[in-house]
């Protein structure tokens, strides 16, 4: 369930993949952009106050003020949204996410400057507006508190968001591919489709669901039979 990122920004706070083949979606708040003009208006007003002086001071404290009530405001919805699926859910998949590298600058060097640096740093600016890794540690602590099991994915291994969660096949894609289309036939949304990865992943030890045969076995894409393993 990692952050939804696009070009355009953070769509989609979490994309949840359930073992019952469902999905829904936790809506970005984005508490940045709502308040992006007052924090500038601020912003504006310490740096037109002359340095040292009492009136800059205040005008210091007032953005400061702003800045911890949004900080609030984030932390307070991270522990609404943790404790509910901590409650809704005895056992929670989420990737393994590097937030330095996903927040990496696109400069580059003098020699080989980057692409897309003024898009790259809205995006980087967005991910850390939604604060991933305050709002997977809450999810950590209150799923394991309330006796649920919190597992981390591998994203290096499973690579979710090119894997297909119908055949397992992998096809890179670049950022702006939002909908995962397979040869084998198999499209949803590609934010979905690398939630199901990891969801197969931890329940059956593969990218895939294994397919219910007509007995009641579970049965691979080869019409094997498997063995369900709660984690891999």
């Amino acid at each position: 369930m990692p952050p939804s990122e696009s070009t355009g920004g953070v769509e989609h706070l979490l994309t949840i993949a359930d073992h019952e083949g469902g999905s829904s979606h936790e809506e970005n708040p984005r508490w940045h952009r709502q308040q992006a003009d007052e924090i500038a208006r601020l912003q504006q007003a310490v740096s037109r106050k002359k340095r040292g002086s009492n009136r800059r001071k205040c005008a210091i404290q007032k953005l400061a003020r702003a800045r911890s009530r949004q900080a609030r405001q984030r932390l307070e919805h991270h522990h609404q949204l943790s404790a509910r699926l901590a409650r809704e859910n005895a056992l929670v998949v989420m990737e393994e996410l590097t937030i330095k590298n996903m927040t990496r600058s696109a400069k580059g060097t003098a020699e080989e400057p980057g692409k897309n640096v003024r898009q790259k740093a809205g995006l980087n600016r967005e991910i850390l507006d939604t604060a991933p890794a305050q709002l997977i540690q809450l999810i950590r602590y209150k799923v394991t508190e309330t006796g649920g099991e919190f597992v981390d994915a591998p994203t290096r291994k499973l690579k979710p968001s090119q894997t297909c969660p119908a055949c397992g096949r992998t096809a890179r894609k670049v950022l702006d591919d939002r909908i995962h289309g397979c040869p084998c036939g198999h499209s949803e949304p590609r934010d979905l489709a690398s939630a199901r990865v990891v969801l197969n992943w931890a329940l059956f030890g593969s990218p895939t669901a294994p397919i219910r045969s007509g007995t009641g076995r579970d049965r691979d894409a080869s019409g094997n039979p498997v063995k369900l393993h709660p984690i891999a």
